[in-house]
């Protein structure tokens, strides 16, 4: 036991406690772990997108008409809020064309409707279709003006709430998205539609059929979602900050 305390304390510099020839060796283990890195696609990428989010779900909803006097004689229901998609008419270009040029679409399309409508805030996210070509869906507010609704009897008896087939501010609409088809629906409260967009902001990262999206949102250099600065600002008058994730 001393030649061997004697041994550790000369080459290693090292003291070994020693009581009537028990010697004490310190021990040391060591455990690694390798976190996920916040990756487009992953786990942690969907964990601080519902984090960013949440602030926008636990404000106060603000109720823009309720479903059940849309349509009753005497009582017009208006909202500020609509809830858009536009696809990609592969007629008008290639895919790698669509994603390479779509974002300046939409800009020109959210231009064309400020140029109509007034102040106009949004979130949007952009979504592959199946033919690979991109599509967006988009909460746009509008500030300044109110929109008529009514409620559209579906074929298997679904009913959803949209601006009067004749009214020209739904032509106009659009008429502003020139490169696929375009569709509206009214938005009743905020609380159930930043709940169903950001359903489409995370289901890109649940796999199968989504990879398409993730792929083509990384290979374009496209992020996946963007809100205008001021959104929160506009509606309920409080600053929330709402950036995409860095991929790391």
């Amino acid at each position: 036991a001393d030649k061997y305390v004697m041994f550790m304390y000369d080459h290693f510099n090292i003291v070994l406690p020693q009581s009537k020839n028990v010697v004490t060796v310190p021990f040391e283990s060591y455990k690694y772990h390798f976190p996920h890195a916040c990756k487009r696609g992953n786990s942690v990428y969907t964990d601080i997108i519902k984090e960013r989010f949440k602030p926008f779900l636990e404000q106060e909803p603000i109720t823009f008409f309720d479903p059940a006097y849309v349509g009753v004689r005497n009582r017009k229901s208006t909202t500020r809020m609509l809830y858009i998609t536009g696809t990609t008419d592969p007629k008008t270009c290639g895919y790698d064309r669509g994603w390479l040029s779509f974002g300046k679409r939409w800009n020109s399309f959210i231009t064309n409707l400020r140029k109509q409508f007034g102040s106009i805030v949004y979130i949007r996210t952009w979504q592959s279709q199946k033919n690979g070509y991109p599509h967006f869906h988009a909460l746009l507010y509008f500030k300044d003006r109110k929109f008529t609704v009514v409620p559209w009897v579906h074929k298997n008896g679904k009913i959803s709430y949209r601006l009067p087939s004749r009214l020209k501010c739904r032509s106009a609409i659009k008429k502003a998205w020139r490169w696929g088809g375009l569709d509206i629906l009214c938005v009743g409260n905020t609380h159930d539609s930043f709940t169903d967009l950001l359903k489409y902001v995370t289901r890109d990262l649940a796999g199968g059929e989504c990879d398409l999206t993730n792929t083509m949102v990384w290979y374009f250099g496209k992020q996946s979602f963007g809100i205008s600065e001021n959104f929160a600002k506009v509606i309920w008058g409080v600053d929330i900050g709402l950036a995409e994730p860095n991929d790391v």
